[in-house]
């Protein structure tokens, strides 16, 4: 329809309704009119939208102000700087007291330190207190009897050496000579349980070689306020006992006092667990990886052939699962146990690392899938030669990387891997020295988790070993450039 000054003509069909002629004048009248209406109601919605009654400056009213910045992260005093590596002692006083110190009387300080020195490993619990907690619990064949849980609290201006949990009295608590070494080294086959290798004394988990078998579960996880510590495998338990067993046992840290016992999770075990079973398939070594996100604890063994399933315990069913994906390459020769497994959620891929001809391999699985295969043919950009012995691998949450140390003939540096975002192309390899002069000691055996990233202090805290006279321990403290 064309508009003028005139009267408008309407095209609609004979018949029809039309619409009443204008002149241009009192278009323009009703237009304002119409103008102002459509203002005042628009005006008045906004005003309702905006809680009504604001003054006529809603549109130009100032912004709200910035929330204020994240306070600083006030990292322990004994932290070193990004890419240092530090090292507490009692000497220095970073240390309060010895790991010996915490032996029970019943039991033989020297006999003591193999829970950390003999094929055992420590676990870091990220939220116990206010900076973690770094726990022991190991020994085992050929080693001691001694199953005490102790743990390094990581305090502020210095840590200190506890013993969270007390040892099984299996010849009585009695601190004479003749019941420490009783207690600490006789032949345990006759007084462990084979089904789920606990003492019989007192139902507590036997010593183990505990290699890298055990989890943290969190909070959110399901865990206690201060951590759960989870074990699904048990072996090379006891003074030359018995190999060992799948079974279940947890101890929940409600607060960080105590006291603390282990219970058993359940009474199903996996088919490598007692009479009638094959527990040699378990051992040596182990390793166990938790994945929140799936509610499983991923298990691992050296031992059983060239080639290794998908196995998981399943926290829904209580069960031990073996997956039917593709078998985990098996073959390292370095070493029976040689070797580090974890997670890394960001990526939802389960790493394992081990040695294969003197160098670095690492295989995949992807924890997204519900029966998951295991993937070979990582390519490195580099080599990364290795100690035979090798078990130090952990994933840094805060630069992004794999870290790996006990690099051959290298005791002032690690390397760092980056995982591309298609896992196809080669990861780059690089070497992250240690500040000027700074060197570290690694495990005379292989390190398990005791190479582990604390987000919480953004640092890797390493005690390789145990000192029995109780003088020389040392901690090792890494914190990874970029955090």
């Amino acid at each position: 329809m064309k508009n003028s000054d005139s009267a408008e003509v309407s095209p609609y069909p004979e018949g029809k309704a039309l619409p009443i002629a204008v002149t241009g004048s009192e278009r323009d009248d009703r237009r304002a009119l119409l103008g102002r209406a459509l203002l005042a109601v628009g005006a008045s919605r906004l005003l309702a939208a905006c809680g009504g009654g604001a003054s006529a400056s809603v549109a130009s009213a100032a912004s709200p102000p910035a929330p204020p910045p994240a306070p600083p992260i006030i990292l322990p005093d004994w932290v070193p700087a990004a890419g240092e590596l530090t090292v507490m002692t009692r000497a220095n006083g970073r240390l309060a007291n010895s790991f010996v110190s915490q032996c029970a009387p019943y039991y033989a300080p020297f006999f003591f330190a193999k829970i950390v020195n003999d094929y055992s490993c420590s676990f870091l619990n990220p939220y116990f207190g206010a900076n973690g907690a770094i726990f022991f619990f190991g020994g085992g064949h050929a080693a001691t009897n001694d199953n005490s849980v102790c743990a390094l609290i990581l305090g502020q201006q210095r840590c200190e050496f506890r013993r969270m949990i007390d040892p099984s009295p299996i010849f009585g608590r009695s601190s004479d000579e003749a019941t420490r070494m009783a207690n600490s080294r006789t032949s345990a086959g006759s007084f462990i349980d084979p089904v789920y290798a606990e003492y019989k004394v007192d139902g507590q988990p036997a010593a183990p070689h505990s290699y890298s078998s055990g989890d943290f579960l969190g909070p959110s996880e399901g865990g206690a306020a201060q951590g759960s510590f989870l074990r699904v495998l048990n072996t090379a338990v006891g003074v030359i006992g018995v190999a060992g067993a799948e079974a279940a046992h947890q101890v929940d840290f409600a607060d960080q006092v105590g006291p603390y016992r282990w219970r058993r999770v359940t009474d199903n075990v996996g088919l490598h667990s007692g009479p009638g079973s094959n527990p040699a398939k378990l051992a040596p070594a182990n390793w166990t990886a938790w994945v929140a996100s799936q509610d499983r604890v991923y298990t691992d063994s050296r031992a059983g052939g060239s080639g290794r399933p998908p196995t998981w315990f399943d926290r829904g069913t209580l069960r031990w699962v073996t997956g039917t994906g593709a078998l985990r390459l098996n073959d390292a020769e370095q070493g029976a146990v040689s070797g580090a497994m974890f997670h890394v959620p960001e990526r939802e891929l389960l790493i394992f690392c081990d040695c294969k001809a003197g160098r670095l391999r690492i295989q995949t699985l992807d924890t997204s899938q519900a029966q998951p295969s295991w993937q070979a043919g990582v390519v490195l950009s580099q080599p990364v030669l290795l100690q035979p012995e090798f078990g130090s691998a952990c994933w840094c949450s805060h630069n992004g990387r794999i870290l790996v140390g006990e690099l051959f003939a290298d005791d002032a540096s690690i390397a760092e891997i980056q995982i591309p975002a298609r896992l196809t192309d080669p990861w780059a390899v690089a070497r992250a020295p240690f500040g000027n002069g700074q060197r570290i000691r690694w495990a005379t055996n292989a390190s398990y988790k005791k190479w582990s990233y604390n987000p919480r202090i953004r640092a890797v805290v390493y005690m390789p070993s145990a000192d029995p006279g109780g003088l020389a321990d040392e901690v090792f403290v890494y914190r990874p450039r970029g955090t």
